[in-house]
């Protein structure tokens, strides 16, 4: 699954973004600094909506 992710303009901001995403996904998280997305495999019980209330609540947007 790959999630568009606008404002991340750092490499804090890409450690934040894998960091939160990991607690959602079953393996590994790759973050695209410069393309603004993040890849991962979510686990069974992913909820989206929760997801992208977690990213909003750390600073960034996502779709």
């Amino acid at each position: 699954m790959t999630i568009n992710v606008q404002g991340m303009s750092c490499q804090h901001c890409e450690m934040s973004v894998k960091k939160l995403t990991q607690d959602f996904a079953k393996g590994s998280v790759e973050v695209d600094l410069q393309g603004g997305s993040v890849t991962f495999e979510p686990k069974e019980d992913f909820d989206k909506e929760l997801y992208v209330k977690a990213l909003e609540d750390i600073g960034f947007e996502a779709q």
